[in-house]
């Protein structure tokens, strides 16, 4: 406990020690806030992964007339939205071969026909 106290009462060694003692502190905290902040990357991907697997679907609801597997895509809706993947398909084919819809497919508001 001498040694401590005459460390420091030292003005040299006293600051350095305080020094390394407050950065030890912020080395504990900045680990604690890495901790925290990797926890909730992570959870932010486990969250939305999804979105990864939806942007095919998303792409065509936005356009259906772009040229796109249809298979793929109404396997990819009918696991979404728990539906049979047969229907999708003639669904999609339906839509894309309506004529009216073809003919406004640029339209701004081509989903409010």
């Amino acid at each position: 406990m001498v040694i401590a106290n005459t460390v420091f009462s030292d003005e040299k060694n006293g600051s350095d020690v305080i020094s390394t003692l407050s950065d030890v502190q912020l080395g504990a905290t900045a680990e604690k806030y890495s901790q925290v902040i990797n926890r909730l990357g992570q959870e932010f991907e486990n969250r939305f992964c999804d979105f990864g697997q939806l942007e095919p679907c998303v792409s065509f609801i936005s356009n259906p007339f772009m040229q796109v597997d249809l298979t793929c895509i109404a396997e990819q809706l009918s696991a979404t939205f728990n539906v049979d993947a047969g229907q999708v398909e003639i669904e999609i084919l339906t839509l894309q071969n309506d004529l009216h819809l073809k003919a406004h497919q640029d339209a701004p508001n081509f989903w409010c026909l």
